[in-house]
């Protein structure tokens, strides 16, 4: 089923119709009137809007350990450009012939192990996840002050390494760790918004009305006919969260978002 959120919502109310189904072929209960099985009632499932893409991608990692249909970082493609962030996979080919080992990697947290050093300093090994795989970054004492509320798992980080190659894998040591949402607004990456139908802009406003001001700027494109259309920038900008942004791409009636 599509809308993943109106199943879970409903597993309860599912369960008790599976056992009662199950009890009545059990049974063979016949009905006094039709003489055949009783069938239970149809199931109705409720109404509910589907979660934004990134709601559906944790409840995805939180069921089976993994992204499976996509990866929450996909929503950030045009602005890790921007920021100059390289995957984790992509990172040996990144550093050759560069006269640094200090790279950009961004990331959604999934686990974090605190542990303390033999001079008292308290230091973790921080397990992170992008579109190429899972990797781990060993973040030491300063630094893991400055960013240990960001160490949570779901959230997403943009973290600047160290890297030490070893053999066949890398020793990463992060040198400072950063909202990913943080940097995006900074990077300024804006959203235009396609429509036909001038519906869903009651919507848009709202959420955009909860982000706030910031530098990312905003565009409705409405489709006039098959030759036309015309494009509106918004005066005002807004600090444009990825979640905002899925939100937006869920709205009802939004036919594309692209990232300008």
């Amino acid at each position: 089923m599509s809308n993943r959120r109106r199943v879970f919502e409903a597993v309860e109310q599912l369960l008790r119709h599976a056992t009662l189904a199950a009890e009545e072929r059990t049974s063979a209960q016949v009905s006094l009137f039709g003489g055949g099985m009783v069938e239970p009632p149809r199931l109705q499932l409720p109404e509910l809007p589907d979660w934004p893409a990134i709601d559906r991608l944790q409840h995805e990692f939180e069921a089976i350990g993994f992204y499976l249909s996509a990866h929450p970082l996909d929503a950030y493609e045009t602005t890790l450009k921007r920021l100059d962030a390289v995957r984790y996979g992509g990172l040996g080919a990144w550093l050759t012939g560069r006269p640094t080992n200090r790279a950009k990697l961004a990331g959604i947290v999934v686990g974090r192990q605190e542990r303390t050093s033999a001079k008292g300093n308290r230091f973790a090994f921080a397990q992170l996840t992008d579109a190429s795989g899972m990797y781990e970054v060993t973040v030491f004492s300063e630094t893991l002050a400055a960013a240990r509320e960001l160490l949570e798992p779901g959230k997403a980080v943009l973290v600047t390494v160290d890297v030490r190659v070893e053999e066949e894998s890398y020793r990463l040591t992060a040198q400072s760790i950063v909202s990913l949402d943080q940097a995006a607004a900074q990077a300024a990456v804006g959203l235009r918004v396609f429509l036909n139908d001038p519906k869903p802009v009651e919507s848009l406003k709202s959420i955009l009305a909860r982000q706030g001001r910031g530098r990312s700027r905003v565009a409705l494109v409405l489709e006039l006919d098959r030759d036309h259309e015309v494009e509106m920038s918004l005066k005002e900008t807004f600090a444009l969260s990825a979640q905002a942004r899925a939100a937006i791409k869920a709205i009802p009636g939004i036919v594309d978002v692209q990232e300008i």
